[in-house]
């Protein structure tokens, strides 16, 4: 159970932490950033599932990181324009 609160808490520091490097990329922040955020956050804690097959947990871990990523740019945004 702690695995998915840590995962998510993870994501949001990741976002903050990477949201404020500057972009040189051509890329936008909202396609980079949680792709950055995801491989970091699977090379360090991995999967919510044992073994090495793919399950339904591997879409939804996917997901996750990703909307909660992209949540997070977008409040961040819409809070240092103000």
């Amino acid at each position: 159970m702690y695995i998915y609160i840590y995962t998510i808490i993870a994501s949001i520091i990741l976002t903050i932490i990477f949201y404020h490097i500057p972009n040189k990329s051509n890329f936008n922040k909202y396609y980079i950033i949680p792709l950055i955020v995801f491989l970091i956050i699977k090379y360090i804690i991995g999967d919510w599932d044992k073994g090495y097959s793919y399950t339904y947990k591997d879409i939804i871990y996917l997901i996750s990181i990703i909307i909660v990523s992209i949540l997070t740019i977008y409040i961040l945004s819409n809070k240092l324009s103000n």
